[in-house]
């Protein structure tokens, strides 16, 4: 979106929006930690401020339950507060996905853990699969690679092997193709596995940029649960043509120094 020409501004927040003569949009704003207001012209002006939860209206603190002044969010163990009969679901939860389904979902297993004799499934918060719906979907469960590092530590390929795949898109191929490769039309596939001793890589986070990854990447929700490996990926054949395919047949990892664009008709 900026190298087509939208501006972002982070860490403003709208003082004054206003309609020029010309019809474009007058923007006044200023930094969240202060200072001089700025003005701009724009043709569209999108504001995204994002929710924050309501809880500083529940009176918590009485029921001695802990949350954060700032974000409203409260941290909890297995959907349960600091005050043990106090449960929290859905997006004012700490580190939760903010996901409508997520929250249903949540809500079901809560009830049943409460009234159902038995009954000790807890939502597991760290392999929902999520789609941004950009023009190339971008879909993704479990771990990214930045936030695998951060939680197995070591130099690449160490502890986290990261196999990376770059295609094109098989149908646009066909209309056009001479047109090749751009920004605009690169499809990705990224595997982060776990690679230490005895986790056989264990896939711990799965990203597909493509047509319809919001469809592709929910599959895998039970394959992680599971505990889906690198070799049971390998060993699935995938549906050819397709894009998906390229899940299965990934295999260039970022350390290896070979170039991971496919060439092929299928890439």
């Amino acid at each position: 979106m900026e190298k087509s020409g939208t501006k972002f501004l982070k860490g403003f927040v709208p003082v004054e929006i206003s309609k020029g003569d010309d019809g474009k949009i007058i923007a006044k704003y200023q930094s969240v930690s202060g200072g001089a207001i700025k003005e701009d012209i724009f043709d569209t002006v999108l504001i995204a401020t994002g929710r924050i939860p309501a809880t500083k209206y529940l009176n918590l603190q009485s029921a001695g339950v802990v949350y954060d002044e700032k974000t409203g969010k409260v941290p909890v163990v297995d959907d349960r507060t600091n005050v043990p009969h106090i449960y929290c679901i859905g997006d004012a939860q700490k580190d939760a996905p903010e996901l409508t389904p997520t929250a249903i979902l949540a809500g079901k297993l809560l009830a049943r853990r409460l009234f159902k004799a038995g009954e000790t499934e807890v939502a597991r918060y760290d392999i929902v699969p999520t789609t941004v719906f950009t023009p190339l979907e971008y879909g993704v469960i479990g771990l990214s690679e930045e936030a695998a590092y951060a939680k197995y530590g070591g130099a690449e390929g160490e502890n986290i092997r990261v196999y990376v795949s770059e295609f094109g898109v098989l149908e646009w191929q066909i209309v056009n193709p001479q047109g090749g490769r751009t920004n605009d039309n690169m499809c990705l596939v990224k595997i982060i596995v776990d690679n230490r001793a005895g986790q056989n890589e264990r896939v711990i986070g799965l990203h597909y940029l493509g047509p319809d990854a919001s469809q592709v990447i929910t599959g895998y929700g039970p394959a992680f649960r599971l505990g889906v490996t690198k070799k049971d990926l390998d060993l699935v054949v995938g549906v050819h043509p397709s894009q998906s395919e390229e899940v299965h047949l990934t295999h260039i990892w970022k350390g290896s120094g070979e170039s991971a664009e496919k060439v092929g008709c299928c890439g």
